[in-house]
C-alpha cells in the first residue's frame, strides 16, 4: 500500500466518523467539505503517480538458463517483459516461466540475472 493510498484510507475514515459523529458540530459542513477536497485531491495525485509510472516503464528480454531448486531445469527461450525496475522485471520473467511451464506461483525459480537485457 503506498503512502497515497494510506493517506486517502485515513481520510475515508475521518470522512466516515464526521458524519457519523459530528452532526451537532457547527463546522460540520465545512469539515465534510474539507475531506472531501483532500480526497479528491489525493485521488488525482495517485492517478498522476499512476501515469508517471506507466511512462516509465522499460522493456526488457530473457533468453537463458532456468534453475529450480537451484538445479538446471533448461533454458526458458525468449520472454519479453515491460516494468519500471530491473528487479521488477527479473520477477515478471519468472512469473512467465512459471505459467509456460504450468506451475504454481510460488514454485522456486531462480534465473540469471545478467541474461536479462535492456532493449534499447
Amino acid at each position: 500500500m503506498t503512502n497515497i493510498d494510506k493517506t486517502l484510507k485515513i481520510l475515508h475514515i475521518q470522512l466516515e466518523h464526521i458524519t457519523s459523529n459530528n452532526k451537532n458540530d457547527e463546522n460540520y459542513e465545512d469539515q465534510i467539505l474539507h475531506i472531501e477536497n483532500e480526497i479528491k485531491k489525493y485521488k488525482e495525485l495517485k492517478y498522476y503517480e499512476q501515469d508517471i509510472n506507466l511512462n516509465n516503464k522499460k522493456t526488457y528480454t530473457y533468453s537463458g538458463p532456468v534453475y529450480r531448486f537451484e538445479k538446471y531445469s533448461g533454458e526458458s527461450g525468449l520472454i519479453e517483459t515491460s516494468a519500471i525496475s530491473l528487479s521488477k522485471a527479473k520477477s515478471n520473467i519468472i512469473y512467465r516461466i512459471k505459467q509456460k511451464m504450468n506451475l504454481v506461483v510460488n514454485t522456486n525459480l531462480t534465473i540469471d540475472e545478467n541474461k536479462i537485457k535492456e532493449v534499447i
